[in-house]
């Protein structure tokens, strides 16, 4: 037997869409929550990001918040279940006993693996909390909209003290955060139509915009504004950058030509866009060689940040899609909704008639990823023009985006030829 505080090896453990027979009704619950519930919470996300802007949608800081950590908690759900952790699929109590302890203890240096679990205060409370919020996601008496709403409605309001402080108007804006249904197509294109550019917060929302769409889709692609604090310069002695030896000016501080000078903490004067490739590479000084990795970062502006967006996407091409962009009623994010509205089984049904192989899907998804860059960048520029005609066109033009994205990514997680 191995010593009380060492584990046994365990199994492997397999997401639940590549063990559940895709031609059986238990399949549908992988349509259910991997596929309709994970495209929901994206449409969902999207939206909250630009109801920001819209003077029907916006709601206080504190709800806000609370929905960005209310659909993380499902992201939480669908990222268990890539990793073999079905709660609500474990047949006994053994089961769940050996699932939790495979899954959610193990690596944890922290935990005693030779007490009872069952002696750790609020652990199961919470495992058991887990496993009934999945159990009503996945309950197919239940449209998308109907679940997300009563998980929030039955497992999560209660747990929450700002919700019972707000008044009948406030509740019933909030809930309206989770409208899906047939016809949000429509209804979310009206609302795009809709905003405004009169929040002076605006370029800073924005701004943030940019930073979460290059996080999420191409994460590989750094923008380069995030590095050691730099300044204008406090004296004018200088007369050339000491990296690549160009003239400076100091008629250029404060100016948004390309090559101006700025100055590291140390007082050492440079490019600015030759820093920005030292920096690449190196935490310090190029001149002193001081090292930078525990002072200030830089806090980018969103005009520094739209050009830093400017400078990565210079050498980035869109391949041409073969996909022909829908009119409506028939654009993605209208089939979306479709698969959003109608029962899982219906669904599955449906997909079985799809003429689309794995690879184009595959080749679809890994080339669909850069036009959303390129949307978010001419969104902050809308932006900082002050164009609402052109920030409302780009914005519905992401969420047409989003609902090809969506699609294609709904029916290669849960296709059924696997």
């Amino acid at each position: 037997m191995p010593p009380p505080n060492e584990r046994s090896p365990q199994p492997p453990s397999y997401p639940r869409h590549l063990t559940i027979n895709p031609n059986s009704d238990a399949y549908n619950k992988v349509i259910r929550l991997e596929g309709q519930i994970q495209a929901a919470v994206s449409l969902l996300k999207f939206r909250i990001r630009y109801a920001a802007l819209t003077p029907s949608l916006i709601l206080p800081s504190p709800l806000t918040n609370a929905l960005s950590r209310y659909f993380n908690l499902i992201g939480d759900f669908i990222d268990d279940l890539y990793d073999g952790v079905d709660l609500a699929g474990a047949r006994n109590a053994d089961e769940l006993i050996d699932m939790v302890t495979r899954e959610y203890l193990h690596g944890f240096d922290d935990i005693d693996h030779g007490e009872d679990m069952d002696d750790k205060e609020g652990f199961w409370p919470i495992v058991f909390w887990r496993q009934t919020l999945q159990c009503i996601l996945e309950d197919m008496n239940l449209g998308v909209e109907g679940a997300t709403m009563d998980v929030y409605g039955k497992g999560i309001r209660d747990k929450v003290t700002f919700w019972h402080n707000l008044d009948g108007n406030a509740q019933a804006l909030f809930l309206r955060h989770f409208s899906l249904g047939a016809s949000m197509a429509k209804r979310w294109r009206a609302e795009v139509r809709a905003l405004t550019l009169d929040d002076p917060a605006a370029p800073s929302i924005e701004a943030r915009t940019l930073e979460w769409e290059y996080a999420v889709l191409m994460p590989n692609l750094k923008l380069d504004v995030y590095h050691p604090r730099v300044d204008w310069p406090t004296r004018f002695d200088f007369t050339q950058c000491s990296i690549c030896l160009e003239g400076l000016f100091p008629r250029d501080i404060g100016t948004r030509v390309e090559h101006r000078p700025v100055q590291t903490i140390c007082g050492h004067i440079f490019g600015h866009p030759c820093l920005l490739s030292w920096f690449r590479k190196h935490e310090s000084c190029p001149m002193c060689r001081t090292g930078f990795e525990y002072t200030m970062r830089n806090k980018p502006s969103p005009s520094e940040l739209l050009e830093s967006c400017d400078r990565v996407l210079r050498w980035q091409f869109i391949v041409p899609q073969n996909a022909l962009q829908m009119p409506e009623p028939h654009s993605c994010l209208d089939n979306l909704a479709t698969i959003l509205s109608e029962p899982p089984y219906v669904v599955r049904e449906n997909m079985g008639r799809l003429t689309i192989s794995r690879d184009e899907l595959g080749q679809l998804l890994g080339v669909m990823r850069m036009p959303g860059l390129f949307l978010a960048r001419d969104r902050l520029d809308a932006v900082l023009r002050g164009d609402v005609t052109r920030y409302r066109e780009i914005v519905e033009k992401q969420l047409e985006e989003l609902g090809r994205r969506e699609v294609y990514s709904f029916l290669n997680r849960t296709r059924l030829d696997r």
